[in-house]
């Protein structure tokens, strides 16, 4: 039987394992949308800039 120290230190060892794990995960998706979405925000920043710095008469 384990002392009651060592399945506390267990539990905050999986925990935080659990934690590292869901961060790398959401790590991972916020760079994969960032690729997708990031040609098509840079197109829609520079044509909004167009517009601003040179408006049609």
């Amino acid at each position: 039987m384990k002392a009651p120290t060592t399945i506390l230190t267990a539990a905050r060892g999986a925990a935080m394992t659990e934690y590292t794990v869901l961060v790398g995960l959401v790590a991972l998706v916020s760079i994969g949308a960032f690729l997708a979405l990031g040609a098509a925000l840079v197109s829609s920043f520079e044509s909004r800039r167009a517009l601003i710095l040179y408006p049609s008469p």
